[in-house]
């Protein structure tokens, strides 16, 4: 027993110092085994790294239904197409125009202080002074007065839905001009009376506004435009002494851009005071044009201003006016 344990040991030591036939045989036989499952495994492992996902074989369709294609259903283009068709030469379908149909005058006690009519509908919108002579701004649908609606707003009148009938509400300078030019605008002659109204002959109503100070510039003579003031200025005690007195309408210039006219709806008073005339044209205040921006949003952002100046045109002369704010005055 003693003997056989050691003669394994001096086996297993001949073995690992490869000494004698047998150490050198079985140290060979393990040094190649260990060497092959190295090698197994190195190669496994380069297998893993570089070996490509796996694929799922997909049946080729496109060949199938190239071949079910229904052969009349393949559109061949025509190589002339290329070399005679003309886009800018296209037929062009004439489109129809709405023709407004004729609604009765309404009778109810509303007048039109200004409309801004675009091609946009969300931007067309009219200011309408209403029975209790507040002013408001209205679209299409907005209700103006209890049963009153608006169903369409056109360059010189408004439609009115009342008790489901249609009326037009018209800007009352068209009754007073009485003429209409052929694309529906109110004609507006340009030019002012021949003389403006003195200023001393408005007797109570300009005390009550109280002008503070009044420099007259005037312009050299012109016999197309007489007594023209080329600059004046008063003071008022509110923006809305003059937003309110004064009436103004929108049309198209003749440079093909929207200008804001003064009618002749406008206060008598505040015509006298200002020394403007129905006609004269508004071009900006303050530095803001009129034909770029609507009255609301210059309204509002005159609100804080103090001291407005207008430039307004008559017939092919400019000229100012300066409105001074004074809280208080003329109370």
């Amino acid at each position: 027993m003693l003997g056989d344990s050691v003669r394994a040991a001096s086996i297993g030591s001949a073995v690992l110092e490869r000494k004698g036939v047998l150490g050198k045989g079985l140290g060979f036989l393990i040094d190649l085994s260990l060497i092959i499952v190295c090698g197994i495994l190195l190669s496994r492992l380069v297998w893993i790294v570089l070996a490509p996902a796996s694929v799922v074989d997909l049946p080729d369709t496109s060949r199938n239904l190239s071949d079910r294609v229904d052969p009349g259903l393949i559109y061949q283009a025509n190589p002339r197409i290329l070399t005679e068709f003309n886009p800018f030469d296209r037929f062009v379908v004439e489109t129809v125009e709405v023709v407004e149909e004729d609604a009765p005058e309404t009778t109810l006690n509303l007048s039109i202080a200004s409309i801004w009519a675009s091609n946009d509908a969300d931007s067309t919108f009219a200011r309408i002074r209403r029975p209790d002579n507040s002013v408001g701004k209205f679209s299409v649908g907005d209700t103006v007065v209890s049963g009153v609606t608006i169903d369409r707003i056109l360059s010189d009148r408004v439609i009115l839905i009342r008790n489901g009938q249609r009326e037009a509400l018209y800007v009352s300078e068209m009754r007073v001009l009485g003429a209409v030019t052929p694309e529906g605008q109110p004609s507006i002659d340009p030019s002012p009376p021949s003389r403006l109204p003195s200023v001393g002959e408005s007797g109570s109503t300009v005390s009550a506004l109280n002008r503070s100070q009044n420099q007259q510039d005037r312009a050299p003579d012109n016999p197309g435009e007489p007594d023209l003031i080329s600059s004046k200025s008063v003071t008022l005690g509110s923006l809305d002494e003059f937003n309110t007195a004064i009436d103004v309408l929108r049309r198209m210039g003749d440079d093909g851009r929207p200008e804001m006219v003064v009618t002749a709806n406008t206060s008598a008073d505040i015509l006298d005071l200002v020394s403007i005339a129905p006609g004269d044209v508004l071009v900006s205040v303050n530095g803001r044009l009129f034909s770029e921006e609507t009255p609301a949003e210059l309204y509002e952002a005159m609100q804080q201003e103090r001291v407005l100046t207008f430039v307004l045109r008559r017939g092919s002369q400019d000229f100012t006016r300066i409105i001074t704010i004074e809280p208080g005055v003329g109370d």
